[in-house]
């Protein structure tokens, strides 16, 4: 008895998920929709990125700072086995 309501129940789950599949993802209009909401995004993305005002700085972002002197202070750190004692 619970096995053929058990049977029952999944059919019906299948089916009610067939079906919303079917409705709503495979449908052409559904396809068409979600094409259309993309060029609509991608039109304000252009739109916005165009209006944008440009930041200038004085500062030359391309100078190397050099950091050997900080790199070579590498302090001596006691061994793990020096600790315990």
């Amino acid at each position: 008895m619970k096995i053929k309501i058990l049977k029952i129940f999944s059919a019906f789950l299948f089916l009610v998920f067939f079906y919303l599949n079917i409705k709503f993802y495979i449908k052409n209009y559904s396809i068409s929709n979600l094409h259309d909401k993309n060029l609509k995004q991608e039109f304000l993305l252009k739109k916005y990125g165009t209006n944008l005002e440009k930041i200038e700085t004085n500062k030359n972002f391309k100078n190397f700072i050099d950091n050997s002197e900080y790199f070579k202070k590498i302090e001596k750190q006691p061994k793990f086995w020096e600790l315990i004692k």
